[in-house]
This record gives C-alpha cells, sequence and structure tokens, in this order.
C-alpha cells in the first residue's frame, strides 16, 4: 500500500458523557455548531480509499487479506493470516483479549448513555429543554436542535471552518436552553448513579480485563515509541506473523 494516501475523516457530533447533542460552553456551541450535519466530509479512510482505487477483483482479495471472512468464528480469528487481525492479536495477546475488550467497552458505553437518558431528573431536563427551544421558535424532538441545522443549512462548509452566522444563533440558542434546564448536571448526576451500579456488577470483569489492558497498552506503546516493529515481533512470533498474500 502507498504511505502517502491522504483522507478525510467524519466530522465529530458535539456531546458530553457519550449523550449526544450537548455543548459544555457557549464558546464551543458557536465555535463548532452542528459538523455532524453541515460540513462537507466523504468519511474517507486511509484504508478504505486505498481498496476503492483497486479492481473489483482486487478489492476482494485486499478485503480478504487485511479484514478475513466477516463469517470467520472467534476460533478461526485465532488462527488467522489477515492483517487486521494478526496485529489486534499481537497487540492484545489474543484475539479472545481483544474481544472482551471491545465486548466490555461497548457495553460501558451503550449501557451508560442509554441508561442514563431514561433516568427521570434526566428526561425532566429535557422536557424543560424542548419547552424552552420552542419559546424561542425552535420546535425540537429531544437533544436534536442538529435535525434543524440540517434541514435548513445542509452540508455548507468544509472540516474546520466555522458555522455561518446562522448556524451559530441556532447552537446559541441551543447551548443556552441547555443551561437553563440544566442538562449537563442532571446527566452528570444520572450517569454517575448508572455507572457505580454496572461497576459494582461487573467488578470482577472489570478487574480481569484491566490487566489485559495494561499489557495491551505497553506492546501498543512499544509500536508507538519505535521500540517494536514488523521484523521484530515477526522474529519474537517464530514467523507466524506474517504478511499474507505471499
Amino acid at each position: 500500500m502507498p504511505t502517502n494516501l491522504s483522507y478525510t475523516s467524519s466530522a465529530a457530533t458535539t456531546s458530553y458523557a457519550d449523550v449526544g447533542g450537548v455543548f459544555t460552553s457557549l464558546d464551543q456551541a458557536t465555535a463548532t455548531g452542528y459538523p455532524q450535519v453541515t460540513v462537507k466530509t466523504n468519511s474517507t479512510n486511509t484504508i478504505n480509499g486505498y481498496q476503492a482505487s483497486l479492481s473489483k477483483s482486487e478489492q476482494e482479495r485486499f478485503e480478504q487479506e487485511y479484514n478475513g471472512s466477516i463469517d470467520d468464528t472467534d476460533a478461526q480469528k485465532e488462527i488467522s493470516t489477515a492483517c487486521s487481525v494478526q496485529a489486534l492479536r499481537w497487540v492484545y495477546g489474543s484475539w479472545k483479549n481483544y474481544a472482551n475488550l471491545a465486548d466490555i467497552g461497548n457495553e460501558w458505553s451503550s449501557k451508560r448513555s442509554e441508561s442514563t437518558l431514561q433516568q427521570k431528573e434526566v428526561q425532566d431536563a429535557i422536557d424543560t429543554y424542548t419547552q424552552c427551544m420552542a419559546k424561542a421558535g425552535y420546535k425540537v424532538d429531544g437533544l436534536r436542535a442538529y435535525k434543524i441545522a440540517g434541514k435548513e443549512f445542509g452540508r455548507y462548509r468544509s472540516i474546520g471552518s466555522k458555522p455561518n452566522a446562522k448556524e451559530q444563533a441556532l447552537a446559541t440558542q441551543d447551548f443556552r436552553c441547555q443551561d437553563e434546564a440544566g442538562i449537563i448536571p442532571a446527566v452528570r448526576k444520572a450517569m454517575n448513579h448508572v455507572s457505580g451500579r454496572w461497576m459494582v456488577e461487573n467488578e470482577a470483569r472489570i478487574l480481569e480485563l484491566n490487566d489485559v489492558l495494561q499489557e495491551t497498552m505497553e506492546r501498543a506503546n512499544s509500536v508507538i515509541n519505535g521500540d517494536k516493529d514488523y521484523a521484530t515481533v515477526k522474529a519474537e512470533t517464530n514467523g507466524t506473523f506474517r504478511v499474507t498474500g505471499k
């Protein structure tokens, strides 16, 4: 693969502690607006961009050699020679370690955000917020003022550029209503409750996987710091870490 490929990443959404649509300050609101719906982006990363440049048959081969088969079981992933799978196995120690860390991370994130939004104090704050926005002339369904921005402004600006005056005005009102309704304090209180309960219920898993995570970070840092590269990893694994298709 060429190493000088350029790419464009997706515009980030505004959020607070995994709850989307929340501004943490007036400065953030006016500076960022609603990039997820007003910024032009093709969301193509280097890997996908390179794959798209290949012929259809080469794309299929690349997919197999880079990611392996989507139907591979966990047991097959433990011996797969696909590039990304081999790399994940080495960094995490095993495919099982990677899968377990990914699972608990996704579970933590989804449970925390979804459960938080269901708490009464958060629902009450969101009701107050929607009433405030309605008084200002904006009809919103929950913390989704971005839908108004997407409908009224469309994707008109590039990544890194500031929102125009109209988008800033919407974001400013959005923040002021969130602030008046006490969205962040309500989310913080509910999330502390939800998080504490989840962590108690999953204490054994968390402690076990924390040890795995520390070892994973050490291996990752050894690559980032230049202490390890493909050649040294291949030597350490007796040549089992290898390029596919050779």
